[in-house]
């Protein structure tokens, strides 16, 4: 069980629940609304509060945040999962190629969700933080709730989470490094397919040199437009 505990500041003095679990406790406003309607979730001092309700100097913040119930919609599949960090909120799992993070056309598809919807415990759901193609390997980070998921997204989008790709191409891109900057959308017909197109959305990436051999160049990639998976 997740647990959040904060005791309040002076700079909180006269605030409301709900801005203390907002500003300090980074729960979104889905998720609040989600606790206020589950018992025992939000406490102050101990006991049921209302967000509403004003805190002053030294009261103490609780909220439960995991999800509490499996989510029915992904099956768990006892399968192998190369986990090389776990911590109470996150994992970093080694995604092998071959197999999908979650369902794209076959809703029945085996996909890497299933195997980490049976590693995690009854109260706890896979939420894929930064998602990799079915033929793509590498490393990629899980959240375990759903409030550890909005946390991580809105730090996606900062300098502090960043994300490098090793690629390898036919041929060598000309400069050996630079920044590629092309819009991206769903290719036509595709609810999953990404392709260059003009009314696409941003995206911009730095791309390296690092090895040509045998006709093939091994390049490093790092996106540096916000996320918006």
């Amino acid at each position: 069980m997740r647990i959040l505990s904060i005791v309040i500041a002076s700079d909180y003095d006269g605030g409301k629940v709900k801005d203390v679990l907002s500003k300090r406790l980074f729960i979104s406003d889905t998720l609040c609304s989600k606790l206020k309607r589950r018992s025992g979730s939000i406490l102050l001092n101990g006991s049921p509060a209302y967000v509403t309700v004003p805190v002053k100097t030294g009261d103490r913040i609780t909220a439960v945040v995991n999800d509490m119930v499996k989510d029915p919609k992904i099956r768990p599949i006892p399968l192998p999962v190369s986990v090389v960090y776990e911590d109470e909120d996150l994992l970093i799992v080694n995604k092998p190629s071959g197999i999908a993070v979650h369902p794209a056309r076959d809703p029945e598809e085996i996909t890497l969700e299933n195997a980490l919807a049976a590693y995690l415990g009854p109260d706890e759901n896979p939420h894929p933080v930064s998602r990799l193609d079915k033929g793509t390997s590498g490393l990629m980070t899980v959240a375990k709730s759903g409030w550890a998921h909005s946390w991580m997204k809105t730090l996606q989008n900062t300098g502090d989470f960043r994300k490098t790709y090793l690629a390898l191409c036919i041929g060598a891109p000309s400069p050996s490094r630079g920044i590629i900057d092309a819009p991206i959308g769903f290719a036509e017909g595709s609810r999953y397919r990404m392709e260059v197109r003009p009314d696409g959305l941003p995206s911009v990436t730095e791309y390296e040199v690092l090895q040509e051999k045998n006709g093939l160049t091994l390049v490093r990639l790092q996106p540096k437009t916000a996320t918006r998976s």
